[in-house]
């Protein structure tokens, strides 16, 4: 009877694997146990065949002694015990026999490269077959009907894993035979199984930076040279299983680069380690027709000119890039799946660069690419197409980043894409344009702080749809029923929307989001709008478009950042901005009615108002802009008004310009109108002189700022020039500031001409001198003029006069007792009135006669005034002498020490 010759290596399995397990060779012998069942076919004095093989060691020590189980034909004549059949091609048989070697912890001790061979039977039934000796199940059976098979296996530790491994069919037959003539018995069973798959080398202790495993060409098994350049293609699982091994400081160069050549095989490379690059000049295949994956970890480098990942239908292909300065260099297109299935994960600040990327080239891929975490970035800088005519994914998120100039999703019919970006600071960044679903279905989404921006155009066909419930969409451009498909439930928006023709406010549905934030997104206006309603988005009014409001009609713009330059005509009804509008240069807004700008307007253009007009929101009146009110109209400002340089509030003659806020800058306020002035006015923006063509009105809540930086008028303080009449009232408050100092010589003072007018009337209710009340020393002149003493000496005049308000800053001289500019009888009777020699009533003043400080009033006072007497002002070339009453009153307190009272 002839039975299939076949040897079975069973192999403990150490830890799990998706595909099966793992197989684990160490360091050790290979030791042989029993076997499983029995067979004998002879007579019955001979030993039962299940008699235990004998254990034994079996050294492998390199190729000139090999381990060879082999089978032979021979006699039936020389029957042996099977114990003694070591190594089997000892014994004959008259038949082929099976020989079943079970070990739950083989292992293999190799000193250098041992063979592990097997050879078939002359009618090629012999195989190698590996089992789980845990389950019993057949991990793999290689048919070897025609060469014999063999393990080239180089020193060292090495993991190997199973995987594709089919159960295949089990056919099991049994005999039960005695013959009672001869002895012969046969109670044996026989399991034959049908299976496919592999073993995979997954990690190796060979040592060196360079190392392939298994099936690669050039290289086969072992430690390669550093640099290693191949100068010819590198195969990496040709039509099995190949690994190529670069390490830290390794260097392989060649042409054109496969990792899974054929249908079949299976492919691994990885590149990990400072210095470790892999430098293919060609085109690099990860997945070619067979399955491939490469593996670039942190500050690897691999570089080629064109990179595929699932080339073809039966070559899927995985690359992964991780880790620190993990890096992909493609210098032309790199393809995520291109007939077949595609998979690119980019993590933990890896980098992946190409002239462009495709995921799902042709209609039999289905491809994803990965972007993640914080500094993760792919750059297919000029475009990326996800599912060009397959099926294709881009998932960025926790931080990922992909930029490129044109991003499109779904270009044909035949393609599904879908495009996610998730989770704080995750990036894609079109810098041209963007199109969702140009035939094909497509879905961009954008959630969990995400972010999507478009420099140039987005555009989404019939068949893309864009879900933003979280992160920021910037657009670019959008047409407004592109815009209009966009399914926004939260997030933020931005970009512009042209506006054209003729549009109902209350129609814009998709401007008036509130569940997004479409603070800035631009309703692009080059038409007319006109009806009532709130937009959520911002506005730029063309120079060709225009706002109308009728009577009684509103619009409400929510955004920030609105432009107009073209025209806002406002008919007796209201437009209001809740953030800020700049009217540009050559922009219009005018009419009646309300105008409001929560965040301020800035006025680059014209604002003409001819009805009653209220203007609410800081107005920045900028140069070359101007504010005009005319026609006997009333337009109130409620807010703060900066005039500057160049600009003009102009208020035509019978008509009223009223501002409640400060009032600043040093624009002109022109015609002869009036200008009513009710909050603060700081004129100029540092000192300077502010004109006004009609009349000024200063309110009871007015304060009136005058800076004090020196003695110019407009370039060093501040001044009011009014042609017409001004009406004073509330507060002027005088601020100095360096580098002005009072006067520091005596009989010097500092003049002030704050306020020059055809006309004046009335007084400021309250002075204020560097945050001080000025009070007046005594009772105030006819106009409300007053002095008032600070200390020393030192007195600040108010003067009112018909047509000015002046202040003077006076350090008078010793004998000038009331500010006034001279030293006459007033200051003597003053100090005549106060003698006090010891000093018994002080301590006394400037005010009281006490010219040298000292607390009393004495000779020296005197002497000091004497000296000075000057009834017509000090400051002339020479001093008079004192009068014959003077002298005798003198020798009178030399002879009595009392002054006496003058007659």
């Amino acid at each position: 009877m002839r039975k299939y010759g076949l040897i079975i290596l069973t192999l403990a399995i150490t830890q799990t694997h998706p595909a099966g397990g793992a197989i684990v060779i160490e360091n050790g012998t290979l030791v042989h146990q029993s076997s499983d069942g029995y067979y004998y076919d002879g007579p019955l004095n001979n030993a039962p065949y299940d008699q235990a093989v004998t254990s034994g060691a079996v050294n492998w020590t390199g190729l000139a002694a090999p381990i060879r189980y082999e089978a032979s034909l021979g006699n039936f004549d020389n029957v042996v015990d099977r114990a003694d059949c070591f190594p089997p091609g000892a014994c004959t048989y008259e038949s082929w026999q099976e020989m079943e070697y079970h070990d739950a912890d083989a292992t293999f001790s190799l000193s250098s490269s041992g063979v592990f061979q097997v050879t078939p039977d002359p009618l090629g039934d012999l195989g190698l077959r590996i089992s789980n000796a845990q389950t019993g199940t057949v991990l793999h059976d290689a048919e070897m009907n025609m060469l014999p098979a063999t393990i080239l296996l180089p020193p060292g530790t090495f993991n190997f894993v199973v995987n594709d491994i089919n159960e295949g069919i089990s056919t099991t037959s049994s005999n039960n035979y005695y013959d009672e003539v001869t002895g012969s018995y046969d109670y044996s069973s026989y399991s034959s199984y049908e299976t496919s798959g592999w073993v995979e080398i997954v990690e190796t202790v060979l040592s060196g930076p360079v190392i392939t495993i298994g099936n690669v060409n050039p290289g086969g098994t072992g430690v390669q040279l550093n640099p290693w350049n191949v100068n010819s293609d590198l195969e990496v699982g040709i039509d099995g299983h190949g690994t190529l091994e670069v390490s830290a400081g390794g260097e392989v160069s060649n042409t054109e680069g496969y990792i899974g050549r054929n249908a079949g095989s299976t492919g691994a490379a990885n590149v990990s380690g400072p210095g470790a690059s892999w430098e293919i000049s060609g085109t690099l295949y990860v997945g070619y027709k067979g399955t491939g994956s490469l593996n670039i970890g942190a500050e690897g480098v691999v570089s080629n000119r064109v990179g595929y990942i699932g080339s073809f239908g039966t070559g899927p292909g995985v690359a992964t890039v991780t880790g620190t300065d993990a890096l992909w260099e493609n210098s032309m297109f790199m393809y995520v799946g291109y007939d077949g299935d595609g998979q690119l994960n980019v993590t933990n600040g890896g980098r992946v660069t190409s002239m462009g990327g495709y995921i799902g080239r042709l209609s039999g891929s289905s491809s994803v690419a990965t972007v993640s975490g914080a500094d993760s970035v792919w750059d297919p800088t000029t475009s990326i197409r996800v599912a060009y005519k397959g099926n294709g994914s881009l998932i960025i998120e926790d931080g990922g980043t992909v930029t490129n100039q044109n991003g499109y999703i779904g270009d044909y019919s035949t393609a599904v894409g879908t495009v996610t970006v998730t989770g704080n600071d995750s990036l894609w960044d079109n810098s041209q344009n963007l199109v969702v679903g140009n035939e094909g279905p497509a879905t961009l989404n954008i959630e969990n702080g995400g972010q999507v921006i478009v420099g140039g155009t987005t555009s989404i066909g019939p068949a893309g749809s864009v879900n933003l419930t979280g992160g920021r969409f910037e657009f670019g451009q959008m047409s407004l029923p592109d815009f209009t498909t966009i399914q926004a439930t939260g997030g933020a928006l931005a970009g512009n929307v042209p506006l054209t023709g003729l549009n109902d406010v209350a129609l814009l549905t998709a401007l008036q989001n509130s569940a997004a934030d479409l603070n800035d997104v631009a309703a692009d206006n080059s038409g007319i709008l006109h009806g009532s309603a709130t937009l959520t988005s911002s506005l730029n009014n063309r120079a060709d478009g225009e706002v109308r409001l009728l009577p009684g009609k509103w619009v409400r713009i929510e955004g920030t950042g609105n432009l107009n330059s073209g025209e806002i005509n406002n008919f007796g009804g209201l437009v209001d901005f809740s953030q800020n509008l700049t009217n540009k240069s050559g922009g219009f807004i005018g009419g009646r009615g309300q105008f409001i700008a929560d965040g301020g307007w800035t006025n680059q253009g014209v604002m003409a108002f001819v009805g009653t007009t209220d203007i609410l929101g800081d107005l920045d009146n900028q140069s070359g802009g101007q504010v005009v009110s005319s026609g006997g109209v009333m337009t109130t400002f409620y807010d703060d008004v900066i005039n500057n340089t160049g600009a003009e509030i102009r208020t035509g003659s019978g008509s009223h310009t009223v501002i409640f806020g400060a009032a600043s800058g040093d624009g002109a306020y022109t015609g002869t109108g009036t200008v009513h002035l009710e909050g603060d006015l700081r004129p100029g923006n540092s000192p300077a002189a502010v004109s006004f063509g009609g009349d000024v009105v200063l309110g009871t809540a007015a304060r009136l700022e005058s800076e004090l930086l020196g003695t110019t008028a407009g370039g060093e303080y501040d001044q009011l020039v009014v042609a017409g009449t001004v009406a004073l009232d509330g507060t002027l408050d005088l601020v100095p500031l360096a580098p002005y100092t009072d006067p520091a010589v005596r009989g010097t003072a500092d003049d002030f001409a704050i306020i020059t007018a055809g006309s004046r009337s009335g007084t400021f209710d309250t002075i204020h001198y560097d945050g001080s009340p000025l009070v007046a020393d005594g009772a105030t002149d006819g106009n409300g003029s007053f002095r008032s003493h600070q200390a020393g000496g030192l007195f600040r005049s108010l003067t009112y006069s018909g047509t000015t308000v002046q202040l003077q800053n006076l350090l008078a001289i010793a004998g000038d007792s009331d500010g006034d500019g001279d030293v006459d009888l007033s200051d003597y009777n003053t100090l005549a009135t106060n003698f006090d020699p010891v000093g018994a009533a002080g301590p006394h003043t400037w005010l009281d006669g006490n010219f040298d400080g000292d607390t009393d009033i004495d000779l020296s006072d005197y002497n000091s005034l004497a000296s000075n007497f000057n009834p017509g002002g000090y400051g002339s070339a020479a001093v008079p002498e004192p009068g014959a009453l003077l002298l005798a009153l003198l020798a009178l307190v030399s002879w009595s020490g009392r002054l006496p009272a003058p007659r």
